[in-house]
């Protein structure tokens, strides 16, 4: 059953704010070769992404609900061409990825996958897939947000301290 179907977008995007910052903050706990740095990667982008397409005023339920099975949660795949489309976001806060950039983040999907439904082997999350995931939390929700910083001013203020934590951490370029 989706979560997301019953709540209006603003609660939606206040509670995937605290889904990303406990996200992060359990990035900052673990050991870089931990395999949980790819399910919470993970679970910080889907949450960026769905926060993304619900923060317009005129954000609708069906932008992060699957149109084929009402009551499941749009695919990483298509929320990422979604929050690419003029028909979901207008600049600044439209976000185009790469295929490259999708391919990682399909990766680390497979990677969550593979932890919490002991569906193939364990890895760890490459540089990339890091970088690509902190890129998406930071565009999303740092530098272009789609919504009103003033839902959850202390969540968001956390959310950039801990991505600017992680891009030093990480050896990545701000």
């Amino acid at each position: 059953m989706n979560e997301f179907a019953s709540i209006s977008a603003p609660h939606r995007v206040r509670r995937c704010v605290r889904v990303i910052l406990e996200g992060l903050q359990l990035i900052e706990r673990e050991p870089d070769e931990s395999y949980w740095l790819a399910a919470a990667l993970h679970m910080a982008v889907y949450a960026a992404l769905i926060a993304a397409l619900s923060g317009y005023d005129t954000a609708k339920t069906e932008d992060v609900v699957d149109r084929h099975a009402s009551m499941k949660s749009v695919s990483i795949g298509g929320l990422m061409t979604r929050v690419g489309m003029k028909s979901y976001l207008n600049p600044p806060e439209r976000l185009t990825l790469t295929d490259a950039q999708k391919q990682l983040m399909f990766s680390l999907a497979r990677k969550r996958n593979s932890l919490l439904h002991a569906a193939g082997p364990l890895r760890v999350a490459t540089p990339e897939e890091i970088e690509t995931a902190l890129m998406i939390v930071k565009h999303t929700i740092c530098d272009a947000p789609s919504f009103q910083e003033s839902l959850d001013p202390l969540s968001i203020t956390l959310i950039k301290e801990a991505v600017a934590r992680l891009q030093v951490r990480f050896g990545i370029l701000a």
